[in-house]
């Protein structure tokens, strides 16, 4: 999702624990450990991760807001398909 952080004063881009896996001890884990993880990573081709969040129902973590389009409409789209997956696998 997309939202503006008001604290900060910035877009973010939200990753949200859906609700269904919100009350399981292993998604809250894991997705806890994404975002502990995240926050040591530094690399161009990722974002940073700002903040996680819990109201004790609900997950989520907020990170730089990239605009642009999805990885499968930038393949598909303009320079042929083998040249534009070239590209991202270099990135990836």
């Amino acid at each position: 999702y997309q939202s503006y952080d008001v604290a900060a004063g910035r877009p973010v881009a939200v990753k949200l624990l859906a609700d269904h896996l919100a009350h399981s001890r292993e998604f809250i884990s894991r997705f806890y450990r994404e975002a502990r993880l995240s926050r040591l990573l530094s690399h161009p081709n990722l974002v940073p991760l700002y903040e996680l969040v819990s109201d004790g129902r609900s997950w989520f973590f907020t990170m730089a807001l990239v605009e642009g389009v999805n990885l499968r409409e930038y393949v598909s789209s303009g320079v042929p398909t083998d040249d534009r997956v070239r590209v991202v696998i270099a990135q990836l």
